[in-house]
């Protein structure tokens, strides 16, 4: 039914325009028009309904390439972790010796497979220290022990451990409040492409 509307359209526009219009910039494609001059004066349904339908196509043809895109940034991104994660040790390992006896952390790449900078591999302090890790059970603690600055808990919408207050009591007194752990200072293995 489309087909056969567009066809009509696409008849009505040669009939006009005649069929050299395509020479004039209005090239027709086999289900519509490629291109409109902008000459064209719309004085009939049929220029209307080209005009629009150009612009359809357009928005149409504008939102495929969106969404091929969006999956193939998806994938592109999905490989790069998997390769990422296949080597990481052995990334890790050679950085570690290359590194070894220097106060570097960290190497500049020189890598041909593309970027503008040199990609980095190196280790980052991650500093140790209290973190929540059971936001739950991090609140029902701060509500038993919470005097009245209400400092534990931000309440909004949703009810949030305050993480500064929870590390200020930790320091302070030394007790690990329900829902939270104590991590050691560590150096992270990161890879910056």
């Amino acid at each position: 039914m489309e087909d056969k509307a567009g066809d009509e359209l696409a008849d009505a526009w040669v009939e006009r325009y005649g069929p050299d219009a395509a020479e004039d910039g209005a090239a027709l494609e086999q289900r519509g028009l490629v291109r409109l001059p902008f000459s064209l004066l719309i004085q009939t349904e049929a220029d209307a309904a080209v005009v629009v339908g150009a612009v359809q196509l357009r928005r149409d043809t504008a939102r495929r390439i969106r969404e091929q895109a969006e999956q193939m940034a998806a994938q592109a991104d999905r490989e790069a972790d998997r390769i990422e994660e296949h080597f990481l040790n052995q990334l890790q390992e050679w950085t570690a010796k290359q590194i070894a006896g220097t106060k570097a952390k960290s190497v500049k790449l020189i890598t041909g497979q593309g970027g503008a900078s040199p990609a980095v591999v190196g280790f980052r302090r991650v500093p140790g220290g209290l973190r929540i890790v059971e936001s739950d059970k991090a609140i029902a603690w701060a509500k038993d022990h919470d005097d009245d600055s209400g400092g534990f808990l931000s309440i909004s919408v949703v009810e949030k451990p305050v993480a500064a207050e929870f590390k200020r009591h930790f320091e302070q007194t030394g007790e690990v409040p329900a829902g939270c752990e104590v991590t050691e200072e560590t150096d992270k293995f990161y890879v910056k492409a």
